[in-house]
């Protein structure tokens, strides 16, 4: 599965935790909810306000659900 460009960014500010991205580090400009590509799927994950305890420097967008055509 390919993952856009800005998923694993050099630079995140934040983490998605939960869907076919979990785990993915990604940097966003806005905290509002994110659409991304997850092959053939189109996920949308949510920042929830809190920092990661893997990556404490960076907020947590949970998987929100699948968005369909």
């Amino acid at each position: 599965m390919d993952r856009p460009k800005f998923v694993d960014h050099p630079e995140p500010n934040i983490v998605l935790r939960g869907g076919p991205l979990d785990g993915g580090r990604a940097r966003v400009h806005n905290w509002e909810a994110v659409t991304l590509d997850a092959g053939s799927e189109r996920c949308v994950y949510r920042p929830n306000g809190q920092l990661d305890t893997e990556y404490p420097t960076l907020n947590v967008y949970v998987f929100d659900h699948i968005e369909t055509d």
